[in-house]
């Protein structure tokens, strides 16, 4: 009884001690807990800041695509109002080019040397074009190119270098799309005649194929006849009891194997050009 009494305080002190242990391990999860919770607060915030940092940086590239975007439109609006006043002052240079020239149609030149060395007198201008001039003077017509004239008339003809060297590589590529055109139009009309001539051939070897398989057929029904035919004179021979008529149906039947061993042939020829 004495050792249990001694017993008693022990327990008491190791329970105290226990309980002690277990509020200290509370208040240690309840900090992690509090520490957990403010570290997912602050990665929330951080994904928060992220995500409208990329956000911002999406619309700032968005507007800088339509800035960029405004700009070559106003650049391509501006290319193509130089292009088209360009053209407009380049037609109205050729409207008042060609105005110009045509007053001079009809206009005389008392002289002309040609780069031949030969000289004209007496010329009437008929025509000028960005290429050349055409003279009628009285032994004919002549024409020049009008790089080729004076350097007078070509001031009056109004000749311009860079327009010569335009209209020069139009007429060439003209040129060179006519001789396409053509060569494409008579390759065109050979490949039509081929084609005919294809089909012409094609119709021939259907027509022939047709009659080789007539002949086929034809030669296979006589061969099937006579092997029937060459049956039946067997029979007879054997039923008849006359030895004439057995020598008669012999022969018979001999003719009959010689006509299908020919037909026979006829038949492997036949079918092999069929094949081919």
């Amino acid at each position: 009884m004495k050792g249990a009494w001694v017993l008693i305080p022990v327990l008491s002190i190791g329970i105290a001690g226990c309980g002690d242990l277990g509020e200290k391990s509370r208040e240690t999860m309840g900090a992690l807990k509090e520490a957990a919770r403010l570290e997912a607060e602050k990665m929330l915030e951080e994904k928060r800041r992220a995500e409208e940092q990329a956000a911002a940086a999406r619309e700032e590239r968005a507007r800088m695509e339509a800035a960029q975007a405004e700009l070559a439109r106003l650049e391509s609006e501006k290319q193509e109002a130089a292009r088209q006043e360009a053209g407009r002052l380049a037609r109205e240079k050729r409207a008042k080019v060609r105005a110009a020239r045509l007053e001079l149609v009809g206009s005389g030149i008392p002289e002309l040397t040609a780069p031949n060395g030969r000289v004209y007198r007496n010329l009437t201008v008929k025509k000028i074009s960005d290429l050349d001039a055409t003279f009628s003077h009285p032994s004919g017509v002549i024409s020049l190119r009008l790089p080729d004239l004076p350097e007078e008339l070509q001031a009056k003809f109004l000749y311009d270098a860079e327009e010569y060297e335009l209209a020069d590589s139009e007429y060439e590529a003209g040129k060179r799309i006519q001789s396409q055109a053509m060569t494409e139009v008579a390759q065109a009309r050979k490949l039509t005649q081929r084609d005919r001539n294809l089909e012409f051939a094609k119709q021939q070897a259907e027509l022939e194929k047709q009659q080789l398989e007539d002949q086929i057929r034809k030669t296979e029904a006589r061969i099937s006849y006579l092997k029937g035919l060459r049956s039946t004179k067997y029979r007879e021979r054997t039923s008849s009891g006359v030895r004439f008529t057995r020598n008669r149906i012999t022969k018979e039947i001999a003719a009959i194997e010689k006509e299908i061993h020919q037909l026979d042939g006829q038949l492997k020829l036949l079918k092999g050009k069929r094949r081919r």
